[in-house]
């Protein structure tokens, strides 16, 4: 960092929740995490560990002009949410020195590791990047394809012919009973990755799109939609079968009905989803099966601490 902003700028390590950072619209937060608090009722009540650097401390027009977030996950690990620095800040070193300050915080914290996790269509992208690299992270690797499809994916050779497995059924995700609501919550975390629960923002659900399947009065599988704010798109959230179904077309069948029904809704029946990188079967599917391509990656990047 230059000496001269050296001499105008202190750092402050402070405690925020989500609904305070969200209330001061003047803090330096990336965007799509500011968006994301104000759409998550469950982070804006969480706490946050952050670093500052504030210029003119002793004026009366002092500012933060860089800001470092992060978080105590469940897990124990250490979540940096967002990395930001005003545009007329930036290249001095002082997102560098945010981010040390707040893995020593992290680390006084217990936790043993930190990650960030970022999209590829940020704008700052290379300057998160080289910040990483400087602060000694291991190098970044996918986590997550993010798709865009239409429902013309139904013209696919992977749609054609497709029938249930003997004894399954489908029904509306509404109809699901509670009974049967109480069964899969006792799975979730054990037979049902916690990732894959079909109880996520449930404001958000497609009621009319969304589907589950049934065997023997079991719930088998579902592909579950939301609604994003673009018109007319759905989030193709969650599409998840037993294990004893994943080599049946039952999942293929799911999702044709979803978009199905979508079209419906809407006639391009335009649709995003995400992919976990290591989820190679589902990768598989939407690239040369559905001959998608992926609009963005989510990379995953981490450091012990």
């Amino acid at each position: 960092m230059k000496a001269s902003t050296l001499e105008r700028v202190s750092f402050a390590s402070v405690a925020l929740t989500g609904a305070e950072v969200l209330a001061d619209p003047a803090l330096p937060i990336q965007d799509r995490w500011r968006r994301r608090l104000a759409a998550v009722p469950a982070l804006r009540t969480q706490r946050y560990l952050a670093e500052q650097a504030v210029t003119d401390k002793h004026a009366a027009n002092e500012h933060v002009v860089a800001m470092a977030l992060a978080a105590v996950r469940p897990d124990g690990l250490g979540q940096v949410y967002s990395l930001a620095t005003v545009p007329a800040q930036r290249q001095q070193g002082m997102a560098t020195a945010l981010l040390g300050r707040l893995e020593a915080r992290l680390a006084e914290a217990g936790c043993p590791a930190v990650q960030a996790l970022y999209r590829t269509d940020l704008r700052s992208l290379v300057a998160v990047e080289t910040v990483l690299a400087k602060r000694g992270w291991d190098p970044p690797r996918p986590a997550q394809y993010l798709f865009r499809g239409t429902a013309a994916v139904l013209d696919t050779p992977a749609f054609q012919g497709l029938a249930l497995p003997d004894g399954c059924t489908l029904f509306d995700w509404v109809a699901l009973t509670e009974a049967e609501r109480r069964a899969l919550t006792r799975r979730i975390g054990h037979t049902i990755p916690a990732a894959l629960s079909p109880f996520q923002q449930p404001n958000r659900l497609d009621a009319a799109c969304s589907v589950g399947a049934r065997y023997q009065g079991e719930v088998v599988g579902w592909m579950l939609l939301h609604q994003v704010g673009e018109d007319g798109v759905r989030q193709y959230t969650t599409l998840w079968v037993r294990r004893d179904f994943v080599r049946t077309p039952l999942a293929l069948a799911l999702l044709r009905t979803a978009i199905e029904r979508h079209a419906h809704q809407s006639p391009d029946g335009r649709g995003l989803f995400s992919v976990q990188a290591d989820n190679r079967s589902m990768v598989n599917l939407a690239r040369r099966r559905l001959g998608l391509t992926p609009t963005v990656t989510l990379r995953i990047a981490g450091k012990r601490c």
